[in-house]
């Protein structure tokens, strides 16, 4: 499965001794009896997601509502108004 693959490289790399509360962590299942459990966080990294506006657009839309601070409509909006601010930030640099 392509998302098992781009996390692998995580194996070692995630610290998993950090308690990062169960409805931050999700466990995705592999081939097999392989699994990782990973939060936002783990799979930013695994593709390598740096601008901030972009990740935190990522974060808001991978688990709306979910997170206890915000419903599933104020969410996805600031989700959707951060990765429209990246856009720009994409649009300006390819017109630079």
């Amino acid at each position: 499965a392509p998302i098992i693959e781009a996390l692998v490289p995580l194996q070692g790399v995630v610290d998993e001794s950090i308690d990062k509360g169960s409805k931050y962590l999700h466990t995705i299942k592999g081939e097999g009896d392989y699994t990782i459990d990973v939060d936002v966080y783990d799979v930013l990294r695994a593709w390598n997601i740096t601008d901030p506006a972009h990740a935190h657009g990522l974060k808001k839309i991978l688990q709306p509502g979910a997170r206890g601070a915000k419903d599933l409509v104020q969410d996805l909006e600031e989700g959707i108004n951060s990765l429209q601010k990246y856009l720009q930030y994409v649009k300006q640099d390819v017109a630079g």
